[in-house]
């Protein structure tokens, strides 16, 4: 970081101390304030996650798009494939282009855009149902009946992260998670995937005593992880699971990722649930009782 009276800049360049060789990008602003956790280097904090790139590190003090800068100039990704007309409602990124997502403005995890009514799921998720119920010998309508019974428990839950490691000022990623609440149990077993066989790595796997230890363990809001940068904040401690099943005492979970934070949110979600189904079923009771 170089300070002149007024300004204050960071670079990220190619050179030494004494010289720089080649000026890749700079934000630049007298407000512009830098906290960085010793754990870390620039280097390793500005390291985008796809491709040999690093993205410019931007203070999230000043990232919103709202503050008004002296000088931005993020990382071109791609010259060729810049597109300004999209700027990322989470702020300004240090890298723009496409980067590693597929194309411009949102974009969804695992799932196709505006696929959540019909296929709460994804169609990759659904295709792998379908393959696995073919093997088996059910017929396509028994198929469809299966799919019908599942997506009748399923509820889709957004991911608010500040940001994704993927981010791009014109492309961000929008995650969902799709929770299949299972209390008789019909779905859980039905559904045999072995991980290694699999396209998504799909399988099953119990809530034990060490994942609530983990959970206990989890960085908390003083940690040094949310001192890693704009653009790349909880990177270390997220790795969303865009498809979870709670059956009861179990967890499906999509690829072997788990985002631990989301996952005792899901649980505190379901346990209000179940408390709800408790209540309602006590004044049922009572109903029958008085009348």
């Amino acid at each position: 970081m170089k300070r002149s009276k007024s300004v204050s800049c960071i670079l990220l360049a190619k050179g030494s101390k004494s010289k720089i060789e080649e000026l890749h990008a700079v934000v630049c602003d007298s407000q512009l304030k830098a906290s960085l956790s010793k754990k870390y280097s620039l280097c390793e904090i500005s390291k985008y996650p796809y491709g040999d790139k690093y993205s410019l590190y931007v203070p999230s003090s000043v990232s919103s798009w709202k503050k008004a800068l002296f000088l931005y100039k993020p990382v071109d990704f791609d010259l060729s494939s810049v597109n300004k007309t999209f700027q990322n409602p989470r702020g300004r990124t240090g890298v723009r282009g496409l980067g590693g997502l597929p194309h411009y403005g949102e974009n969804r995890k695992f799932f196709e855009d505006g696929d959540f009514k019909g296929k709460p799921l994804g169609k990759q998720f659904e295709d792998e149902l379908k393959t696995y119920f073919q093997s088996v010998g059910f017929s396509k309508e028994e198929i469809r009946q299966k799919l019908a019974a599942i997506y009748a428990d399923v509820e889709t839950v957004p991911v608010k992260l500040p940001t994704d490691p993927l981010d791009t000022d014109q492309a961000w990623l929008k995650t969902h998670i799709a929770v299949i609440f299972d209390k008789q149990e019909k779905h859980f077993g039905s559904v045999a995937f072995d991980p290694s066989a699999n396209e998504l790595s799909l399988g099953w796997k119990k809530t034990d005593k060490e994942m609530l230890k983990a959970l206990k363990k989890l960085p908390t809001k003083s940690s040094d992880v949310t001192d890693l940068g704009s653009q790349n904040r909880y990177y270390i401690v997220y790795r969303v699971v865009p498809v979870m099943c709670v059956p009861a005492g179990a967890l499906f979970l999509y690829s072997w990722y788990i985002a631990l934070p989301i996952i005792f949110i899901l649980l505190i979600i379901y346990g209000i649930l179940r408390l709800h189904l408790y209540i309602q079923d006590r004044k049922e009771k009572r109903k029958t009782a008085l009348s």
